[in-house]
């Protein structure tokens, strides 16, 4: 399986960026203590190197012994990391120096950063030596800078290179955690999905990942099944799901009854589509609507035009029992939800009744249907009962 970008390529290149920024700022930090660290280190050393000439350099100095300070002086040639040792005046004025190598160079930014040269001063006292004794002369001792940079580079390359190992071991390590955590069930909840059927996506539960009932994850195949099963379960008529007959069997039962040429009884009923809508509502009113039914001593052929709408087709009774029924209906409807304490739902009536002679038109049956429809969403918004004598003539009554 081939993607353009990867998650793989992804998160590995966000975690070597983060991991780069990281190692930046800890090798930053690193290097800086090591360095000040050996600047510490140094400036013992010197103090200690100057402390130990100190008083036969002074003597040498006071009694003027030129070529013998400057023995003593040279005596520190053989310390490796010093790159200069002199004797200055007040005011700075060079008297004696050893004769040490010329310092090779260092890039001025990185003396500027460290601070370098590191250097100290001793001050060289005549004996007696009191409070306020002013001293001959000072005593300068300076670090090799080179020296220092030397350690400077090889401290920055240990860490680069120390620090990029591990940032590449943590990479490989996070990358192959997080393909077998992610990027592998992703891919196989992928391939599961591809390699589908088209008419087997509607029903078909994707497989819970190993490892991941608990997980994100495992949320987001829960949810889809769950929506796979709400989906499927809406796909499924109303009519098959109830045991109703639907719109198509009605009008064939309708078109059969009428060519008998007997007196017949076309009732629509309509709710009101907010409550209508819902699973639980709905399935409570065929509920109701088949019990209703089921106290007639007539057969009553019962359709399901759609979510909200029912046809009952039965032979014809006077008006008032006509208009008695319609109201038992919509009682019977609103029975469960008087008992909770609800509101009444709005229900809407049409009746039309089918007194032969009818007319031969094409489709009479469909259109007889067309208008009990039609009559019962005027009831459903006037909030009354519909009553229609014959397909072309319709009376409306108050609903009581």
């Amino acid at each position: 399986m081939r993607f353009r970008r990867s998650l793989t390529i992804k998160q590995m290149t966000a975690v070597s960026a983060v991991a780069l920024v990281t190692i930046s700022l800890f090798i930053v930090i690193q290097l800086f203590h090591f360095v000040h660290q050996r600047r510490e280190d140094y400036a013992r050393q010197l103090e200690n190197i100057a402390y130990s000439v100190r008083q036969p350099l002074t003597e040498a100095v006071l009694q003027g012994e030129v070529q013998r300070a400057e023995d003593i002086l040279n005596t520190l040639l053989p310390v490796g990391f010093l790159s200069r040792a002199d004797v200055l005046l007040p005011g700075e004025f060079q008297t004696l120096h050893a004769d040490f190598p010329t310092e090779r160079p260092v890039p001025g930014w990185i003396a500027r950063v460290f601070k370098l040269p590191i250097r100290i001063a001793v001050p060289l006292y005549s004996p007696p030596q009191t409070q306020n004794t002013t001293p001959l002369a000072n005593l300068v001792l300076q670090a090799d800078s080179y020296r220092m940079f030397q350690f400077i580079v090889s401290t920055f390359s240990t860490l680069l290179a120390t620090y990029l190992l591990l940032a590449l071991i943590l990479s490989i390590a996070v990358t192959w955690c997080i393909n077998r955590l992610m990027v592998h069930p992703l891919r196989d909840i992928i391939a599961e999905l591809q390699n589908l059927p088209p008419d087997a996506i509607p029903r078909h539960p994707l497989t819970l990942p190993e490892w991941h009932q608990d997980d994100e994850l495992g949320a987001l195949v829960r949810s889809y099944n769950r929506n796979q099963q709400l989906l499927e379960q809406s796909l499924v008529s109303v009519e098959k799901r109830y045991d109703l007959a639907g719109k198509n069997d009605f009008l064939m039962q309708l078109q059969q009854r009428l060519s008998e040429n007997t007196p017949l009884s076309l009732m629509v009923v309509g709710v009101g589509p907010v409550l209508g809508t819902q699973d639980d509502v709905r399935h409570t009113l065929v509920e109701q609507l088949k019990s209703a039914i089921a106290l007639c001593e007539d057969p009553i052929l019962l359709a399901c035009l759609g979510n909200d709408e029912f046809a009952m087709l039965r032979a014809t009774l006077p008006a008032e029992q006509e208009q008695n029924w319609a109201q038992n209906i919509v009682l019977q409807f609103n029975k469960p939800f008087a008992i909770i304490g609800q509101s009444p739902l709005a229900v809407g009536v049409g009746i039309v009744h089918l007194v032969p002679p009818l007319p031969g038109e094409k489709k009479l049956e469909a259109l007889l249907l067309s208008q009990a429809q039609f009559a019962m969403q005027i009831a459903l918004h006037e909030r009354k009962m519909v009553f229609i004598s014959s397909y072309r003539d319709a009376e409306i009554l108050l609903n009581e």
